[in-house]
């Protein structure tokens, strides 16, 4: 094979499937060099799809960049191609990548990963987020995390700390988030502002939570959007009077409650972390997420629980029993299970 801008276009339109925080897709991709064998690539960053106030330590964005290029390195090995060297420059919310890209077998030898390791592009376009009604399956969740552990292409530097949350440790601290998602307000108005309420919202087709997958009720949705429209003080004052903002949330307890997980990094605090690692926990993190979804298991993302401290100190609690003196940095927290029905899909902009 020889590389083309045809290729790349393939493989940008794979991984633009890769998740990413409020459904943001902050990645903008460019070819800045190509030859037959070898190409680089920069993905930059749109400041407007960053979450400074939810996301201060730029956890998500690095998270969400380290799916693309997880996602990208998958759509490369279709190619015969794979990804030589991955560079993270800048910091926070101004990182940008540089990928090194080579034919198999046209490397310099310096190559950091293997070319897809087995997974297909397919498998990253049919991954899917379940906020529905998920089955608890926890013997094809134990067989995955052993896939998991088993594998020799976790890039993440150190190991990376994971722990089954019991349930009702999990409704406690689905409560106190739930408590805490309407405040601050900045955070709120940030939220808001990737909520997709109105279906006849062009954005409802591009980007963001919507309704659909949200699975908000239309009749709530409508409400709800035109609460959003109104303004955030509108909003507050319908909430505190109504309490409709329960009715847009999912129900976090159930007595056949589907698994729950976290997966964290042993640091003291997410500002010890560098942005080069957050991108190393994404690539892992999407690897997991694949070797789950080959289970016959989807996710639903909860990171409402690692945002909010006292959320966040309970999953640290239950870490610690297997890890006493350990201290630990939530990254990702999710539901488990097999979906009862079919699930709508997330919108993309590379549609």
């Amino acid at each position: 094979m020889s590389f083309s801008e045809a290729t790349f276009d393939r493989v940008f339109a794979t991984a633009g499937w890769a998740p990413s925080a409020h459904n943001t897709q902050p990645w903008v991709p460019q070819v800045s060099s190509l030859t037959d064998a070898h190409a680089s690539l920069t993905v930059r960053v749109d400041p407007q799809r960053t979450l400074p106030v939810t996301d201060p330590h730029a956890m998500d964005l690095g998270l969400s960049l380290g799916c693309w290029v997880e996602a990208a390195n998958i759509a490369l090995g279709a190619e015969g191609a794979r990804i030589e060297q991955v560079r993270v420059l800048g910091e926070g919310h101004g990182i940008w990548l540089e990928l090194d890209v080579a034919e198999v077998g046209a490397g310099t030898g310096t190559h950091e990963t293997d070319s897809g390791a087995g997974f297909e592009p397919a498998e990253v376009l049919d991954r899917q987020v379940d906020r529905g009604k998920l089955v608890p399956r926890t013997d094809r969740l134990e067989e995955a995390l052993s896939q998991f552990a088993q594998t020799n292409f976790a890039y993440t530097s150190g190991p990376i700390a994971s722990a089954q949350i019991p349930e009702p440790i999990w409704s406690d601290a689905s409560r106190y988030a739930q408590a805490a998602a309407l405040s601050p307000r900045e955070a709120l108005d940030e939220t808001l502002e990737w909520l997709r309420l109105d279906d006849t919202d062009p954005r409802y087709y591009q980007d963001g939570l919507t309704a659909e997958t949200l699975r908000i009720p239309r009749a709530v949705a409508r409400t709800g959007a035109r609460l959003i429209k109104a303004g955030s003080d509108t909003l507050l004052n319908t909430v505190s009077r109504t309490g409709v903002w329960s009715t847009m949330l999912p129900t976090f307890a159930s007595r056949k409650a589907p698994d729950r997980l976290v997966l964290a990094l042993h640091r003291d605090h997410a500002s010890q972390v560098s942005a080069e690692e957050w991108v190393q926990a994404g690539r892992d993190l999407l690897r997991l997420w694949l070797i789950l979804a080959r289970n016959g298991l989807r996710v639903a993302v909860e990171s409402q629980l690692k945002d909010t401290p006292l959320s966040a100190a309970m999953l640290c609690d239950v870490l610690r029993r297997t890890d006493p003196h350990g201290n630990f940095v939530p990254f990702a927290v999710f539901s488990v299970g097999e979906s009862a029905g079919e699930v709508p899909k997330s919108h993309r902009l590379v549609e």
